[in-house]
Parts: structure tokens; C-alpha cells; sequence
């Protein structure tokens, strides 16, 4: 549901605020100005209907990206805020413990060893026991991690935002080789910056028995041997890459924050195809259901064709990016979403909803699935159009439920909070990092 609020500003003029359904927020549009025909609104113009008791226009695309979207507001009171609800209290962790720093980067397991590895913005990773969350090494790696740590064997790869690659030895850290990509690190910029590009997380390493491939937001994807990272190839693919590409058998994937999506081939980075989808994409593309999954900054979800990247379906997400990468699991995918506050288990054949399941943050990282359960993290922030809370909840599979939900505090000096990496399940255990450097273990994963 959407509603324009009207409401006297200065001298003549009438202030314009877009309000969204329930708490995904409001948004100011600025002075309104009555014309003969109607109202104007910067970007946006609407005429009058049925004796101006309604007015009629298209939404803006600096709102509404992609498509012109027609929408008619009739004359009403106030939109009726549903009261909030309790949630079910999240059990207490089986264990907590401190890495020192944010966590961004997804989660990693290592199942044999019984490991979680933990990489955080202060350049150390960890090596946390699964059972009691005591340290089994430590690395200090000169550098934030924003990406998620890639077991390949007995090793460890990990992209830092120094732009290096390091092979280390999964069980003791040690250092197999370090590998710098030579390209020029890029600054982070905060949200607020002018044309900051939201641009949070890393690509991860894509491993292959004999190259690796990874992204950077310098814009360029790379090509290793996966024996000693010396480079095989280098491709300019036009805009940072925060996406871990996808390696098929005669194909490399990449995506980017410019909108595209590239095939390209493993030999020699030759582009074999190359689809503009219309909004940034910050999250790894995920073969589903022998699609190539897609979520857009254009509030889109597509499925491509690995052939020619030709679009096989469309979902279209009201409002929202898609940031989440979906997790997939007896053909079922479930995906968090940005401003749409929802979790939602989608038919892979054609990306319909079996559930959506509401929220309080930006579920920004990508889901963890157990038979039961699906385990969504969510950011933070104040002064944002509408309420975004950090937390951690738990939702039944069959039918997006809410089972508990961890709410995290807002920290005292701001600035974003809650859980943007993605949670991970080993064996019974549930295991979620914050954003204050807090790890927890949740056991078993499935707490009724």
C-alpha cells in the first residue's frame, strides 16, 4: 500500500510525504505546488480525477527504477498503523565469545575440523571451535575482510580490501602463499557520502581444481592458479565487483554494482556474453534450479539463461533491492531482501512467493537453511525514511513463522547495527556474528 500525506509547510505551499505500508517507511518528496490540472511534486506530477477526489501520475524513477509505474491516490484519512506484536525471545546462545572487530563477511565451516571461521573489519581472522567457541588460531591478515572465507580442501582462501589473496592452512592459519592482485584498493565510503555506492561486502574466491577467480571493486576479475596465485588473466568488466563469481564448467559469471552480467570464458576472460539488467548488483549470482539467480538494486530478481543470459523469469520485489543471495534446499529458495524487511521462500521454476515473512531490518546476507528452519540476519540504523532494527530471527520453513527472534540494542554512537553476515549451521549448531564483534552459537539449531 502507498499513500501521499499532504500537510501545510511554508507560506502557500503544501509539504508531500510518500508513505509506505506499515514500517517500511516515509519518504519526503518536498514542496507541493497546486496547478490547474492538479499537483506537482519534484519529479512527480499528478492530475485531477473525479473532481480532484483523486489524483493520477506515474511514479518517478529516481523512486521506482526500470519501469513507469502508474498510481492514483484517492482522498482519505490517515493510513491505520497496525500495533506491534511480541516476539517469541530467541533462547540463549550455548556460547558467545569476542573477535575485536565489525563482522561483514559471511560466515565459513569447516565440517571435518569442526571449525567456524570468522573474518572481521580489524584484519584478523579466526579459527572458533564449533563446540565451545574457544580459539583454535588467529590471523592477522593487515587488512578488513569483507569477504567470505572459501574452504578448498585442507586450505583457506581469503580476499581482503588490500586487494590480496591468502592460502592458509585451514587447521593451524599458517600462511601458504599471499598473492597481491595489483590493482589500487578502493576506500569505503560511508552511506552518507555523496554517490556512495552501498558497497558493504567482497567478492569472495571462486575455487576450481586449477584457477581461482575472484572480483574486486577496482572494477577487475582475475584469474589465479590455484597452485601459487601467480595471474592467468585479468578482465576489465566495467564496475566494482562485490559478487563472487560463479564458476560453471565452460563459464565464469560475474556480476556488478553497474548492473551487468558477464560470462566469461575460464581460459582467457574472453566475454561471451554480457546482460545489463538495470540496477546494481551486489550479491553473488547462485545457480538455481539450472538458472543463473540474479537480485537487483532495479527491485528485480532474474533468472538467466548460463547459455546466453537470456532472462527465463522476472519477480519484481515492490521497493526493495535485492541485496540477499539465496539459499537453496529441497527445491526451495529462500532469500532475505533490503527495504522490503521481508524473508521470502520462492518457487525457483518461476520466482512466485510459497511465504513471505516480515522483518524488522534489511536482511542484506543470505540466509541459513536447516530442515526446519530458515535463520535471517538483519541491519540496523536510525534516521533512515523508517524503523530498520538489527536482529536475528528464526522462521519456520514451511511457512515463514516466526519461531523466536534475537532483537539486538542500537549502539550509543550510531551508525549501523545488527547482524550483515551471514549465519552458518554446523551439524546442530547455529552460529551469527554482530556487527559489534559478538559471535554467537545457538545449539541445537532447531530450538522448539
Amino acid at each position: 500500500m502507498l499513500s501521499l500525506h499532504l500537510e501545510p509547510g511554508e507560506a502557500d505551499e503544501l509539504k508531500a510525504t510518500l508513505v509506505l505500508a506499515g514500517e517500511l517507511g516515509r519518504i519526503p518528496l518536498g514542496p507541493a505546488r497546486v496547478t490547474p490540472e492538479g499537483l506537482e511534486i519534484a519529479g512527480l506530477r499528478l492530475a485531477c480525477e473525479d473532481e480532484c477526489t483523486a489524483l493520477v501520475g506515474v511514479l518517478p524513477r529516481a523512486l521506482v527504477p526500470l519501469y513507469d509505474v502508474p498510481v492514483r491516490f484517492e482522498r482519505s484519512g490517515p493510513p491505520e498503523e497496525a500495533p506491534p506484536t511480541a516476539a517469541p525471545q530467541a533462547p540463549p546462545p550455548a556460547w558467545t565469545a569476542e573477535v575485536g572487530g565489525a563482522v561483514w563477511a559471511p560466515l565459513g565451516v569447516d565440517e571435518t575440523r569442526e571449525l567456524l571461521f570468522v573474518a572481521t573489519d580489524s584484519g584478523s581472522l579466526w579459527a572458533l571451535s564449533a563446540r565451545d567457541g574457544s580459539t583454535t588460531w588467529k590471523r592477522d591478515l593487515a587488512s578488513a575482510v569483507r569477504a567470505a572465507p572459501t574452504l578448498d580442501g585442507d586450505s583457506l582462501l581469503v580476499h581482503t580490501d588490500g586487494e590480496t589473496i591468502h592460502r592458509l592452512d585451514a587447521a593451524t592459519g599458517e600462511a601458504i602463499w599471499s598473492r597481491e592482485l595489483g590493482v589500487e584498493p578502493t576506500e569505503r565510503l560511508g552511506p552518507d557520502a555523496p554517490g556512495a555506492p552501498w558497497d558493504f561486502y567482497a567478492s569472495a574466491v571462486a575455487a576450481t581444481p586449477e584457477r581461482l577467480f575472484v572480483g574486486t571493486r577496482a572494477g577487475t576479475v582475475h584469474a589465479l592458479s590455484a597452485a601459487d596465485g601467480a595471474e592467468l588473466w585479468r578482465t576489465d568488466a566495467g564496475a566494482a565487483v562485490t559478487a563472487t563469481p560463479l564458476a560453471l564448467t565452460d563459464r565464469i559469471v560475474v556480476a556488478t554494482l553497474g548492473g551487468r552480467v558477464l560470462a566469461l570464458d575460464p581460459a582467457d576472460g574472453r566475454v561471451l556474453w554480457d546482460r545489463d539488467l538495470g540496477g546494481g548488483i551486489p550479491a553473488d549470482p547462485v545457480m538455481v534450479d539450472g538458472r543463473i539467480w540474479v537480485g537487483t538494486r532495479a527491485y528485480e530478481i532474474q533468472a538467466l539463461d548460463p547459455a546466453d543470459g537470456a532472462t527465463a523469469w522476472t519477480r519484481y520485489l515492490w521497493f526493495s533491492w535485492v541485496d540477499s543471495s539465496p539459499t537453496v534446499r529441497d527445491g526451495v529458495a529462500y532469500s532475505g531482501s533490503s527495504d522490503a524487511l521481508e524473508v521470502l521462500a520462492l518457487d525457483p521454476a518461476h520466482g512466485s512467493s510459497l511465504w513471505e515473512a516480515s522483518v524488522p531490518g534489511w536482511a542484506w546476507a543470505t540466509p541459513a537453511v536447516t530442515a526446519s528452519t530458515v535463520v535471517a540476519g538483519t541491519v540496523g540504523t536510525e534516521g533512515y525514511m523508517g524503523p530498520r532494527r538489527g536482529s536475528l530471527s528464526a522462521l519456520d520453513r514451511e511457512s515463514g513463522a516466526l519461531r523466536w527472534r534475537l532483537q539486538l540494542p542500537p549502539p550509543a554512537e550510531g551508525g549501523f547495527w545488527g547482524i550483515a553476515s551471514a549465519p552458518a549451521v554446523l551439524g546442530e549448531r547455529l552460529f551469527a556474528a554482530t556487527l559489534d564483534g559478538t559471535v554467537l552459537c545457538f545449539g541445537p539449531s532447531d530450538p522448539r
